[in-house]
């Protein structure tokens, strides 16, 4: 979830993300975290 007051800020950094990635800036990005195929929490990952 994403506050209301944040997403303008967001969308122009994924904007960034897609011009610095030659990605056609109409296009969704999707991703997905590999720390919960490893069983892990977050916090666990990221230490």
């Amino acid at each position: 979830m994403i506050e209301a007051d944040n997403i303008l800020e967001i969308e122009k950094k994924l904007r960034n993300i897609k011009i610095k990635y030659s990605l056609n800036e109409d296009y969704e990005i999707k991703w997905h975290t590999t720390y919960s195929k490893l069983g892990l929490t977050f916090e666990q990952y990221k230490k």
